[in-house]
């Protein structure tokens, strides 16, 4: 018989050969679609509770947020949202109104920057366009991809988020400048919410908890846990979840 007709002889030929080959291919896609597609992924999502919006006159007002890691020294070790208003004005103010996210802005942003865009520890320009959305009306996800360099360990996720002009019964419009609760535009501070998320080899998944509010005047990047003066401000957002993917 032709030993090319032997099917244990083509059997060989394939494991000796063709599998080589077939393995090699099989490696080398394995390896592109891992440095294309692949990465560790953090992803938000974000429901709404029953005070995201309010109306100021004939406007419809949505709140500013900004959600970041922090890692155990508590460095900003990545912004992976922030509202396009809070990240690149003051907002309708000439002058610098760090009171709407001043835990994050202290973090993240240089408050006395003129740009904006200066990293408040290390000074290097922070690319915010890349992270940046308009104030979501809605429920809504955000993904992020985990840097390569991102050292493994435990991180801190929050997201803090703030209506401007949501005054309450402590925090009154009109309150002279010398008050302790006076508060310009802000009304009530931003609320801060708060997970530990493990950037490991292990998947995991969780929700996010109210920790505290910022200082009421964006004075520094403090986390007050006395809540009992904020009211409607504890129901901008409803639950804040997150899903890690190695």
């Amino acid at each position: 018989m032709d030993p090319r007709l032997r099917g244990d002889d083509n059997l060989n030929i394939i494991k000796g050969v063709g599998m080589n080959k077939i393995l090699v291919a099989f490696l080398g896609a394995f390896v592109f679609a891992a440095s294309v597609f692949g990465g560790a992924t953090l992803s938000i999502t974000v429901k709404p509770g029953d005070s995201y919006t309010h109306s100021i006159l004939f406007f419809k007002m949505g709140p500013q947020m900004a959600i970041w890691l922090e890692d155990i020294t508590g460095k900003n070790a990545g912004t992976i949202y922030v509202t396009k208003y809070s990240a690149t004005t003051y907002g309708m103010k000439k002058t610098p109104r760090p009171s709407s996210l001043p835990v994050w802005r202290f973090k993240g942003i240089d408050p006395s920057a003129p740009d904006k865009k200066t990293d408040a520890q290390s000074g290097s320009a922070t690319a915010v366009d890349a992270i940046t959305a308009a104030t979501p009306q809605q429920e809504f996800a955000r993904q992020w991809k985990v840097p390569a360099d991102l050292a493994p360990g435990s991180y801190s996720l929050f997201a803090e988020v703030n209506n401007s002009f949501d005054y309450n019964e402590t925090f009154q419009k009109g309150l002279p400048k010398t008050a302790p609760n006076f508060s310009d535009v802000n009304g009530q501070p931003s609320i801060v919410w708060k997970a530990t998320v493990v950037v490991g080899d292990l998947p995991s998944m969780g929700p996010l908890t109210i920790a505290g509010h910022g200082q009421v005047r964006g004075e520094n990047g403090a986390i007050d846990t006395a809540m009992a003066a904020v009211t409607t401000a504890k129901t901008i957002i409803s639950e804040i979840n997150f899903s890690f993917e190695p």
